[in-house]
């Protein structure tokens, strides 16, 4: 996914809805399981530090980013 963020500057993520991802680091409830993008969030104004707030399946909320490995 690519976002465009100033005038000059463009944002790339790695990432796209459908792969197949793991957490690294972000605890028990998610660590060491197989979890889908589901959606996909640019968040490019603070409060996360990627810029990209990621929906996995297996989980409520949106995580960012930098918590997933793909597979």
């Amino acid at each position: 996914m690519e976002v465009k963020f100033k005038k000059h500057v463009r944002v790339i993520l790695d990432l796209n809805v459908g792969d197949k991802v793991t957490t690294d680091g972000w605890g028990p409830l998610l660590d060491n399981k197989v979890h889908v993008i589901e959606e996909i969030f640019p968040h490019l104004n603070g409060g996360c530090g990627s810029g990209f707030l990621v929906k996995i399946s297996g989980y409520p909320s949106p995580i960012d980013s930098d918590w997933l490995d793909k597979i």
